[in-house]
């Protein structure tokens, strides 16, 4: 019991509204953005082609 009425354990504890619809954007974003970006190289961090003076090792 919560405040003279009856609240269930799920909504006391459990995933609210709130955060099912910022997990939602925060996919959509990946999905519209960041999803179709290229991997960076990790030596030079360039994205797509690597720089020039790159050998692909990281150190």
């Amino acid at each position: 019991m919560h405040c003279s009425e009856y609240v269930p354990y799920s909504d006391m504890v459990g995933d609210t509204r709130h955060n099912r619809a910022i997990d939602s954007l925060h996919r959509a974003w990946w999905h519209i953005f960041v999803r179709w970006l290229p991997h960076k190289c990790p030596a030079c961090g360039a994205r797509g082609k690597c720089k020039p003076d790159c050998d692909g090792i990281p150190f």
